[in-house]
């Protein structure tokens, strides 16, 4: 990989972030744009994985009561709260001319790594765990979900800058897959671990050590404008819809 197109997301609407991801995603398949790292923050929401159910991962009463926006991603994964403090790292890659990419165990191994290195970074020891978490100390601080498109694949992970737990255990339901696992003893952050980080600190960060990851020789392209076409048409067909959002 010679290069990466780079973003850094000024927007924090969540229902415009989900449908630019996937504008960005149709972008770099069509050729539009390059292959590219973006990083970015929602203002408080809470976002479901494509799959997921709203009555098994949300109290949807209480979000409705609070007014608290809940969104429905195209990609895979579980479902998390976002505010300004869960810092957001999306790279959209072509899956031939990424080394591990090809099978999505293989890619989850390469994307957890990628994560890995951008704590160390920050000075932390990161670990994967599960079928796609980085913990540290055994405690989660990022989680990863992807969608695969005609030979692209879009990745995108979360690190915990700081947790509100009581606002996220107000929304969200521990799944049943966790065994009953509550919010707070299964995540961390980096102000938890003594590392806390402005978001511009965050990106410069991120993006060195996503280019020194994929060994990058020519650096990036900064894309100014994320004014795709295709986020209008995304937003009134799907992510602006509450029959896309309550669909399961």
């Amino acid at each position: 990989m010679d290069r990466l197109g780079l973003i850094v997301s000024e927007t924090t609407e969540p229902v415009a972030n989900v449908a630019l991801e996937e504008a960005l995603l149709d972008a770099v398949v069509s050729g539009e744009l390059p292959p590219l790292l973006r990083v970015w923050r929602n203002e408080p929401c809470v976002v479901l994985g494509a799959n997921r159910k709203v009555e098994s991962d949300v109290d949807l009463g209480r979000m409705r009561l609070d007014d608290l926006p809940l969104v429905r991603r195209h990609s895979g994964g579980g479902t998390v709260y976002h505010d300004l403090n869960n810092y957001n790292l999306s790279l959209i890659l072509r899956i031939d001319e990424t080394e591990g990419a090809q099978t999505i165990p293989s890619s989850i191994e390469l994307f957890c790594g990628w994560i890995i290195a951008v704590l160390e970074g920050i000075g932390l020891k990161g670990e994967k765990t599960g079928i796609s978490d980085v913990s540290v100390n055994s405690l989660k601080i990022s989680g990863h979900a992807q969608a695969r498109r005609r030979g692209v694949v879009l990745h995108h992970a979360t690190v915990l800058n700081r947790v509100d737990l009581k606002t996220m255990e107000r929304y969200l339901r521990v799944p049943p897959e966790r065994a009953g696992i509550e919010h707070r003893d299964f995540v961390t952050s980096l102000k938890k671990l003594g590392k806390p980080l402005s978001f511009a600190d965050f990106c410069s960060i991120s993006i060195a050590e996503t280019g020194r990851f994929f060994a990058l020789e020519h650096g990036y392209d900064k894309i100014l404008s994320e004014s795709l076409p295709g986020v209008k048409q995304l937003l009134e067909e799907r992510y602006a819809r509450e029959d896309w959002t309550l669909r399961r």
